[in-house]
């Protein structure tokens, strides 16, 4: 029971960074969070780490550009560990507070998108990171690059 405790706060703790360093626009520590090899299988392209790096993220500039101050938001966290080997569910939002206006008023927060993540992950040197993450996101097409399918 310790260790599947232990393994349940250590991949909440890799989500965690997940957001965190990709809302600060930390893209190395983002692509830490990857084994190598590590596939992120985004809600516009895929990404194959660490050799898509800078398609990432220029993609998450010109993202961060239109909609300033994103935070991911991550809840409703299920995993299954097996040995050096886990999968995980998560529901996703994802939102964005604009810049405040010239007379020092912020606007509202707005929600952009929301979702769930679908992860593979693998530990590697007593480190879980992430061998495939995949979002679906809400009311998108059914289609490779905005949709996932759950393996059982």
């Amino acid at each position: 029971m310790a260790d599947e405790i232990s393994d349940y706060f250590e991949i909440s703790k890799l989500i965690h960074r997940y957001n965190s360093t990709v809302d600060q626009m930390d893209f190395d520590g983002w692509a830490a969070c990857f084994a190598d090899g590590g596939v992120f299988d985004g809600a516009y392209q895929s990404f194959t780490l660490p050799g898509d790096l800078d398609a990432f993220r220029q993609m998450s500039l010109q993202i961060m550009d239109a909609a300033p101050n994103i935070r991911h938001l991550t809840t409703n966290l299920m995993t299954t560990v097996d040995g050096d080997r886990a999968t995980a569910e998560s529901f996703l939002t994802l939102i964005s507070t604009p810049n405040a206006r010239k007379d020092g008023t912020v606007p509202n927060s707005r929600i952009l998108q929301a979702g769930a993540y679908h992860d593979e992950l693998v530990r590697v040197d007593g480190q879980w990171k992430f061998k495939i993450r995949r979002v679906k996101i809400d009311g998108a097409p059914n289609n490779s690059k905005a949709a996932w399918t759950a393996k059982a």
